[in-house]
């Protein structure tokens, strides 16, 4: 069997990684702005957003596959 990735024995710090995850996203396209196709509607309300991110949120534990 071919040797796979493998889980290191020492992760990351939360600082390191967060700061990796905001890197690879200043890398996206600009979905709201119109740049991409997708089947997401950006409705351009801030408010709106926060509110499904922390309906999101409270629920991501019970359903993170979904």
């Amino acid at each position: 069997m071919a040797d796979g990735a493998r889980i290191p024995e020492h992760g990351r710090g939360a600082t390191e990684l967060l700061a990796q995850i905001d890197a690879a996203h200043a890398e996206d396209i600009d979905w709201r702005g119109g740049r991409a196709f997708s089947l997401v509607y950006n409705v351009g309300d801030h408010e709106h957003e926060d509110l499904i991110e922390q309906v999101a949120l409270r629920y991501l534990h019970d359903n993170a596959l979904n």
